[in-house]
């Protein structure tokens, strides 16, 4: 429970992420195989950068108000 703690300790310093974000971003992290060997504040950063991703890539591929 230490890691969860400090992953979202680490994440509401870090992004603007909601917990119930955080805790889906949280989980799809602890599942991966490669990624549950993370620290707490480790997950963070990658929580924030699957975030933003997300973000981004719902936003990429538009100009001027038209998808390419």
């Amino acid at each position: 429970m230490t890691r969860y703690s400090n992953f979202i300790k680490a994440t509401s310093l870090t992004t603007s992420l909601s917990p119930n974000t955080a805790e889906t971003l949280y989980k799809l992290i602890e599942s991966s195989p490669v990624l549950n060997k993370l620290t707490g504040a480790q997950c963070a950063a990658v929580a924030a950068l699957m975030f933003h991703q997300k973000v981004v890539g719902y936003d990429e591929g538009w100009v001027d108000g038209q998808k390419l």
